[in-house]
C-alpha cells in the first residue's frame, strides 16, 4: 500500500516538473524563423520572422522594433473581420502619427483576392496588408480562428494576444493602445 502511496506522490511530482518546463512564457528567446512557437502575451516578438507584403516585398519583424503594432489576422470571407476593419483603418489614422502601425495579416488563400475584396468593401486603406496563409508569422501563434488581434509595445513584448472581433475604436481597446505606445 505505501509503495502505492509513494510511487503515486513521485509520479505527480514528475508530471507538476514536466508541465512546468514546458511552459515559455517570458522566455527573451525568439523562435527562429518557421518554428513552430504558441507566443502569447509577455513573450517577445521575434526580430528575424519574415514577413511579405501583398505586393511581393519582404520585410522582417526588426523593420518595426521601436514601433507599437498592432497585428491581425483576417480574411475576407470572415464577416467579423470585415465588420472590424473601419476601426484598424481609424486606429491607424490616429495613431499612425505617433509611430503606431497595423500589420493585416491576409489569411485568405489568395491574399491579392482578399485585398482587392477589402478595398470593396472599406476603400482604399493605409493599413499594410501581409500574406498570412502558410507564413511564417502565423507559426509563431496558437490561432484558433480569425480575427485573431495581436499588440507588441515599442519594446517587442507581446501584451495582448486573443481572438475575436472588437471595435478598435472603443474606450476599452484604445486604452490598451495607449497602454503600448
Amino acid at each position: 500500500m505505501w509503495r502505492f502511496v509513494i510511487a503515486s506522490i513521485v509520479l505527480v511530482g514528475a508530471l507538476i516538473f514536466y508541465v512546468g518546463s514546458q511552459k515559455s512564457k517570458g522566455s527573451n528567446n525568439p523562435p527562429a524563423i518557421g518554428a513552430q512557437k504558441n507566443l502569447q502575451a509577455g513573450d517577445i516578438f521575434p526580430a528575424n520572422v519574415e514577413l511579405e507584403l501583398v505586393g511581393g516585398k519582404k520585410v522582417h519583424g526588426s523593420d518595426f522594433r521601436s514601433h507599437p503594432l498592432l497585428i491581425n489576422f483576417w480574411a475576407a470571407w470572415c464577416g467579423p473581420c470585415l465588420h472590424e476593419m473601419p476601426s484598424l483603418v481609424a486606429v491607424q489614422k490616429e495613431y499612425g502619427p505617433r509611430g503606431f502601425e497595423v500589420l493585416a495579416i491576409d489569411m485568405d488563400d489568395n491574399p491579392s483576392e482578399g485585398s482587392k475584396q477589402l478595398k470593396q468593401k472599406i476603400g482604399e486603406t493605409q493599413l499594410q496588408i501581409f500574406r498570412g496563409t502558410d507564413s511564417p508569422v502565423q507559426s509563431l501563434f496558437d490561432i484558433s480562428g480569425v480575427p485573431f488581434t495581436v499588440l507588441v509595445d515599442k519594446g517587442g513584448t507581446i501584451r495582448f494576444a486573443e481572438a475575436g472581433e472588437a471595435d478598435w475604436m472603443s474606450q476599452e481597446m484604445r486604452q490598451k493602445i495607449e497602454a503600448i505606445l
